[in-house]
């Protein structure tokens, strides 16, 4: 049995786009394993082979995203409205900002 520790990361790291990509698209659609979670983000089992959604748009925020959690020796991602800003990755929005469900067209 493999265990993967859990690596949590602010919105801040994902561009508007995959935002509302992930927000508005069913999950078997997604580019990775993953789910929504509640209304504050996703969980991604960071799987470093497939960034291309079903629809064939291809997600480079989310594949730097893996790559770094990867080499900090995490399994999932766990990206949220309160998750931390990690270093080593693109910041694509103000972190000090709070998001609301809102501003991630989540119902």
């Amino acid at each position: 049995m493999t265990a993967y520790n859990t690596l949590g990361v602010s919105t801040a790291h994902l561009t508007d786009r995959t935002i509302s990509f992930l927000a508005s698209t069913d999950f078997t659609e997604w580019p990775a394993d993953g789910a929504p979670v509640r209304r504050i983000g996703w969980f991604f089992h960071s799987d470093l082979d497939d960034y291309t959604s079903a629809q064939g748009e291809i997600f480079g925020d989310l594949r730097d995203l893996f790559c770094r959690a990867a080499e900090l020796g995490y399994g999932h991602v766990l990206i949220s409205n309160r998750g931390e800003v990690v270093d080593g990755l693109p910041i694509y929005r103000d972190p000090d900002v709070e998001e609301t469900d809102k501003s991630l067209n989540m119902a």
